[in-house]
């Protein structure tokens, strides 16, 4: 595409998608999106000498797809980079040393020349890509080849030579001694030099303009002049920076700079929105963005400096994509696709009142902070227990019951694994440190694995890859992955549910735990009641679903429908370093059991009504009977649910009605059937006001129940469009918080109810505008 840079340039190695300078003939489109690469190599070393038998090695980094080759006598080796995204390059003991990627819809003939210096390498190698100049000495010169130096000191002169344009520019050169924390600053003249007087026995990083770690020059212990010449291509770019924001204008005349690349976008989406549509590139590390606009096709050209990431806003949908400059070295040149779908919260925030789908709640049993009794003679022990006193003016009874698991490690059993990690890989993994921190959970995980254990590893953002079946030595797979993994792109959490759901049946097999624990910091593109009616269907072929959140901005109230329409667990990390802990306990928990095929069936008389079970959901209920299942019970499980009913009669005899515990499971450990039961009554009291059985921790889980059921019930009647209903479940809710605690309320319960106040006032702002 640019064939007039090549004389210019070919002898830069670690260039980012340096494959779209060199492009030699187009053969024609793929009736694929992914595009092929027919990619040619020459491997010289630093005096243009052929290498020959040079290992290389070219992984995908969607689907880890794996390309061998060797070069032959010539230094020269073809790689076939079919159906793939972006390739890393490993070129003999250099690794990812180039990165390609591919254009959609297209086959690309590419060739590139790679100077093979292992030394040269090895110390770039050492160069820390994070290094700031904080804490650091900066001595400024101004020096020049007749300048005299002492025995302990040398002489650097470098000459920048300039690519691609005759306008003379004055470059600013940094020699960086990271050893002592020094810097010695200068700037080219015009004839390009920068003549610098250092310490000998001394090691250099150099820095031109903003470009860090650009090259190095070493001395030792002599004093010496040396001269080190590279070139240098400047930044030529029409910007203006207000406050954090640079704003852009470019076309296809711009061109990539050794400290920009330039990236070609094409913006797509439903009904031309991509056209002249604003794109935002926010660098996760300063937080600068910059600004442009696409045009009338779609196209935007931005200009970004590398060894940066870069996440993709637009006005109605963050973080939509990323583009990842880490690895970028000089002359990046590439393009991508970027679909544009809005985001209804972003795109309509009048629509104040959440459905169902996008309802965020919080379980009660996450503010639970009492443990239970722990059983001494069997592995897991429900408990009810009344949870009020009944007068001739109650209308409710309320009864607790308690959860736990014991903690004698001769009654938990390891439970072999058929289990499916669904990761997410989407842009925003770049946020706070979570690429670092998935690394570190997969690290730890495969660590507990067993070779009785089959692992499947789907990554997704806008499309899904299979990147791991492994049935034994699982850590090597997975380190695979650590050393691969590259966020980019949407989140379609559907698609990763399928691929992830197809390899999980397949693998299917009742002495296993089953499970598709799902990972995800983000939305989704997909309406939630897709997914949860998918999810449902996969868990009655026998697949387990688990989820977790991550950060603060994904989609808790689909998370929660997914383990619940799946029979699995919900959990979330708000804060990214407790991430690793918790997806490790929750493999840990798919094998570590106790239980199993819990059953717990509640029987009472006909002076009762089942009105509500809040901590568990319903399996089955009838005149009599209220019945709640448990797949699983993982070691450590500790929780509390809350069950309501309506008093028929209240009449002193209430209380000579029991009502009937009955519990049945499988013990983990032994395979033995494990059944009990009990019987608990209401207590009568002639008080004028009832009183709650509940210390004022358990009041407060209650009350968090109460109000949750009052916001589902708001968002399922707003949702039907009854919102005199939907206001009604709203006050009926702030009505028992206040009777429960009427005048200071617990910090847990207050913010919650500060909610139920604003859509009760939101509900009537309505009815005034109606």
């Amino acid at each position: 595409m640019i064939l007039r840079y090549f004389q210019a340039i070919f002898h830069f190695i670690n260039m980012k998608n340096l494959f779209l300078l060199f492009i030699l003939s187009l053969i024609g489109t793929n009736v694929l999106a992914q595009g092929n690469i027919q990619y040619g190599l020459i491997v010289t070393d630093p005096e243009k000498k052929p290498l020959g038998n040079i290992a290389i090695q070219a992984i995908e980094t969607s689907n880890y797809t794996t390309v061998y080759a060797k070069t032959d006598g010539n230094g020269q080796a073809m790689l076939e980079l079919n159906n793939g995204k972006e390739w890393n390059i490993t070129v003999g003991e250099v690794k990812n040393a180039i990165s390609v990627s591919a254009v959609p819809f297209q086959i690309i003939q590419a060739q590139e020349n790679y100077i093979y210096d292992v030394k040269i390498n090895t110390r770039k190698a050492q160069q820390d890509p994070d290094r700031t100049y904080d804490g650091y000495n900066e001595i400024e010169q101004s020096n020049d080849e007749t300048t005299t130096f002492g025995d302990n000191e040398c002489m650097a002169i470098i000459t920048l030579k300039q690519l691609f344009t005759d306008l003379l520019f004055t470059h600013t050169v940094r020699l960086v001694d990271t050893e002592t924390k020094t810097i010695y600053k200068s700037y080219t003249d015009n004839t390009g030099k920068a003549v610098f007087i250092v310490p000998n026995n001394s090691n250099y990083d150099i820095d031109i303009n903003t470009y860090k770690n650009f090259h190095f020059i070493d001395f030792k212990d002599e004093s010496v002049k040396r001269s080190l010449n590279l070139e240098y291509a400047p930044t030529i770019v029409s910007e203006e920076f207000k406050s954090d924001t640079v704003y852009q204008k470019n076309d296809d005349s711009n061109m990539p700079s050794m400290e920009r690349a330039l990236m070609k976008i094409q913006v797509s989406g439903a009904d031309d929105i991509g056209n002249n549509q604003p794109i935002y590139f926010r660098n996760i590390r300063t937080g600068r963005v910059y600004t442009l606009t696409s045009d009338e096709n779609g196209m935007v050209y931005a200009q970004l400096p590398i060894q940066e990431v870069y996440l993709v806003d637009f006005e109605f949908a963050k973080n939509a994509d990323a583009i990842d400059l880490t690895n970028a070295k000089s002359l990046t040149e590439g393009e991508r696709t970027f679909y544009y779908q809005p985001d209804p919260r972003l795109q309509y925030p009048e629509k104040f009142i959440p459905t169902p789908d996008k309802l965020y709640l919080k379980s009660f049993n996450e503010f639970l902070t009492t443990q239970w009794e722990k059983p001494k003679d069997k592995p897991f022990l429900v408990k009810l227990f009344a949870g009020n006193k009944i007068n001739e003016k109650s209308q409710e009874a309320l009864f607790k019951l308690t959860l736990a698991g014991t903690d004698n490690e001769a009654m938990i059993g390891r439970v072999p694994l058929n289990i499916v990690l669904v990761l997410d890989k989407s842009g925003s993994m770049f946020y706070e440190n979570r690429v670092e921190l998935l690394k570190k959970a997969l690290w730890d995980i495969g660590n507990v694995l067993t070779d009785d254990d089959i692992v499947t590893i789907v990554l997704f953002d806008f499309e899904a890859n299979i990147v791991l079946i492994s049935t034994s030595n699982h850590l090597e797979g997975f380190e695979r992955i650590i050393a691969n993994y590259a966020p980019g792109g949407g989140t379609n959490i559907l698609k990763g549910l399928e691929l992830g759901s197809e390899e999980g049946l397949m693998n299917f097999d009742e002495n296993r735990t089953n499970l598709l624990l799902l990972m995800t910091d983000g939305y989704g593109i997909t309406e939630p009641e897709k997914v949860t009616e998918f999810v449902e269907g996969q868990y009655q072929n026998g697949l387990q679903f688990s989820t977790i959140g991550l950060g603060q901005d994904f989609n808790q109230a689909l998370l929660e429908l997914i383990a619940e329409k799946g029979l699995g667990k919900f959990s979330y990390a708000d804060n990214p370093e407790a991430f690793p802990e918790v997806f490790l306990q929750e493999v840990k928990d798919a094998f570590s059991l106790l239980a199993k095929d819990v059953k717990i069936e509640i029987t009472y008389d006909d002076h009762l009504e089942f009105i509500q079970l809040m901590g568990f959901p319903v399996s089955k209920s009838a005149p009599g009977k209220v019945v709640f299942e448990i797949s699983k019970v993982p070691v450590g499980m500790n929780d509390l649910a809350f069950i309501k009913f309506k008093i028929k009669k209240p009449i002193t005899d209430v209380q000579n009605h029991p009502i009937n515990l009955n519990v049945s499971y499988t013990n983990i450990a032994t395979s033995e059937k494990v059944t009990y039961s009990e019987e608990v009554f209401l207590e009568w009291t002639e008080e004028t006001d009832t009183e709650l059985l509940l210390d004022q921790h358990e009041q407060m889980l209650y009350t968090m129940a109460i109000m949750n059921q009052s916001l589902k019930v708001m968002a399922d009647k707003h949702a039907e469009g009854d919102n005199k209903e939907a206001k009604k479940a709203i006050k009926n809710g702030i009505d028992q918080v206040n009777s429960i605690f009427p005048d200071a309320k617990p910090k847990e319960v207050k913010a919650l109810f500060e909610d139920l106040e604003k859509y009760y006032l939101q509900f009537e702002l309505i009815e005034k505008k109606k």
